[in-house]
């Protein structure tokens, strides 16, 4: 919103965006993944679908994220409502919740990274497979900064869209 009332030269948005408002530059996708206790039934499956998840406690971001709605669309597409638990805007606090055997979660997969996995097991989603693109977003039309530019070009080559 900002971006769009012209209050910031850019800023980073989870695609897809308007098109016809702004210019995207994308610089990182990823799949997400379910992640689930090591005990839980689904962690030893190579994959899952989504609706295989309805009966599921979900642990999800609250709903000032925009990963929060999205889960639901997805959960709702799949024809369930999905079971909120507990909601946390902290990753690693959820992913503690994980641990514990509280419920599961869905985030992208660079978080698989920083959960011990031993204990929290990270499982592909297919069926629809969920992806998580993050870009700079500039409005159209408008005057870009020196600065904006200079960061425009080092994203560029610093990530130039990083599929994971």
């Amino acid at each position: 919103k900002a971006v769009e009332k012209g209050e910031l030269d850019l800023g980073v948005a989870v695609l897809p965006v308007n098109e016809h408002l702004f210019d995207i530059n994308p610089f990182i996708s990823e799949k997400m993944l379910l992640y689930v206790h090591h005990s839980h039934p689904l962690a030893s499956k190579t994959h899952v679908e989504i609706n295989e998840l309805a009966q599921e406690k979900f642990i999800l971001f609250n709903e000032d994220f925009t990963l929060h709605d999205r889960l639901i669309q997805a959960c709702q597409q799949a024809g369930f409502e999905p079971n909120v638990a507990y909601e946390s805007s902290q990753w690693d606090f959820i992913g503690e919740m994980i641990a514990e055997n509280l419920g599961v979660s869905i985030f992208p997969q660079s978080i698989a990274a920083k959960v011990d996995s031993a204990i929290v097991k990270a499982v592909p989603i297919t069926n629809p497979s969920i992806s998580w693109d993050l870009g700079l977003i500039l409005k159209k039309d408008k005057y870009i900064s020196y600065a904006s530019k200079q960061f425009l070009h080092y994203m560029n080559e610093q990530y130039s869209v990083l599929y994971r």
